[in-house]
């Protein structure tokens, strides 16, 4: 008798195919990506697009996007400026999901807009990018699942008269009308945000792009703050740097995303007890701190944050970390010369009583001149309600003892504020915002104060007023607001 093991057709299982999981890149010229290579990044093994023969393939160095694009995305700023965060992304992707085989559609176009005609229903940008994800999804390979859409836009209509304006309206109905072109009103959707202090950036885009996940189900902001402020090479593109941070936020925007199934309910949104933390003397581009209180430790605890600072140059926090969690700036800092700027941001950190503070500045600020206010919230969801649940504004030398900004608010959200300004002399000014919970902090050795407050609104009100109010003159003041919507 023989005894033995058949290695023979009829003994030989297949190997099984690894899954493709895809993902469409569209959007204009920052999501073609116009950084130069510098071959020190790749995209991951095995990641295929759909290419120019009109078929799936092996990635290139660059993401085909289309004939329609081509020469221009390979053209501009060099022949060698073929990087972008689609890259990054799919780096990061495929760590999370090993075995996972990262399928990419490019659809982008730079240089293109709702304002001036193209990625409106039946326009060119628009018409052209349905009909080649339709073309990708019939030719995919067996099993291929479409994961995500991936959007970088808004540039183009922030410098565009009557685009900023329009812009809203535009962007809901595009969401509309390309999902349901493409068969994709079940798909995560991932806006990424835009690079404050560029000739470019538009705030009134910026809250849209920031407030979408609160009013469209299934969809996810990425945050080009995170870890810190994204820089660019030219007017308006970012860095290869700033590239490779920006492509892990689409996956951090597109967890969120999938997990994006309602848009919040009633409440009741609470709030912990505020910290004040001055930040002491001379204070370098970066400073950390320790042991601070951020309440009690909840799933749904968002850390709400303001930094505030002055300095004799233009300076802004470009980075803010609480409880080893990066921080999400929340519409733009108040910037200027000598300004008391207020930039505003949110942490969800669910787990820590207490936690380490880090923050980056674009430079040194003045002595015993800027702070960290924080409040523990729950039951808020993150980001700002809608586009019109931000707002600030600043002001000059003398400016005088009062200063607001509006944010429209529905029956239950939260409203937090900040405000900063320096007396022309000591001490230090008091001051109040005009909601509950409002606390003052007199700078230690300056005459700057910063204030704090937040309140539950108890009404829906198109435009509530939100104001600083000061004990004495002050100069260059500044406030800021948003407004957070219950899970």
């Amino acid at each position: 008798m023989q005894i033995g093991l058949s290695l023979g057709r009829q003994g030989r299982r297949r190997a099984a195919a690894a899954p493709v999981h895809i993902f469409v890149i569209a959007g204009q010229s920052n999501a073609l990506g116009r950084a130069a290579d510098d071959s020190v990044d790749s995209y991951p093994a095995g990641t295929i697009e759909y290419g120019a023969g009109d078929s799936w393939a092996p990635v290139g160095p660059r993401l085909y996007h289309g004939a329609w694009s081509t020469d221009e995305a390979l053209a501009l700023p060099a022949a060698g400026a073929n990087f972008g965060w689609d890259r990054a992304f799919a780096a990061a992707y495929a760590a999370e999901n090993p075995g996972v085989t990262v399928g990419l559609i490019g659809v982008a176009d730079g240089g293109t807009g709702f304002v001036t005609n193209q990625w409106n229903k039946g326009q060119p940008s628009y018409t052209q990018a349905v009909a080649r994800i339709a073309a990708a999804l019939a030719a995919r390979p067996a099993g291929a699942v479409l994961k995500g859409i991936l959007w970088h836009q808004g540039e183009n209509d922030g410098v565009t008269a009557g685009g900023p304006a329009a812009y809203d309206a535009a962007l809901m109905q595009f969401l509309t009308d390309f999902r349901a072109d493409t068969g994709t009103t079940d798909v995560p959707f991932v806006l990424g945000g835009h690079v404050f202090a560029t000739g470019y950036y538009n705030s009134e885009i910026q809250r849209t792009i920031q407030s979408i996940p609160n009013r469209v189900p299934l969809t996810g902001y990425a945050d080009v703050s995170s870890p810190v402020e994204a820089t660019i090479f030219d007017a308006v593109h970012l860095d290869a740097a700033s590239l490779r941070r920006f492509g892990p936020q689409y996956l951090r925007g597109l967890k969120a995303a999938a997990a994006n199934t309602g848009l919040g309910g009633t409440g009741p949104i609470t709030a912990g007890t505020p910290v004040l933390y001055q930040i002491p003397g001379t204070t370098p581009a970066t400073h950390t701190a320790s042991g601070l209180a951020l309440g009690t430790p909840a799933p749904d605890r968002l850390i709400l944050a303001a930094v505030t600072c002055r300095g004799t140059n233009a300076r802004w926090p470009v980075s803010l970390t609480i409880g080893g969690v990066d921080a999400v700036r929340v519409g733009e800092p108040a910037s200027g010369s000598s300004q008391c700027g207020v930039t505003l941001f949110q942490a969800e950190v669910p787990e820590g009583a207490t936690g380490e503070l880090a923050v980056a500045f674009s430079g040194s600020v003045n002595t015993n001149q800027s702070a960290v206010l924080l409040l523990p919230v729950y039951g808020a969801r993150p980001g700002i309600a809608t586009n019109d649940g931000f707002g600030s504004a600043k002001g000059g030398t003398a400016h005088g003892t009062a200063l607001g900004c509006e944010v429209d608010v529905a029956a239950g959200d939260l409203v937090f504020a900040a405000a900063a300004g320096i007396a022309s002399s000591s001490p230090a000014a008091t001051g109040t915002l005009n909601l509950a919970g409002s606390q003052t902090l007199a700078h230690a050795g300056s005459n700057m104060c910063s204030q704090i407050g937040f309140a539950i609104a108890a009404a829906a009100e198109d435009g509530r007023a939100v104001t600083a109010s000061f004990s004495k003159t002050v100069n260059y003041p500044s406030v800021a607001a948003m407004v957070l919507r219950p899970r």
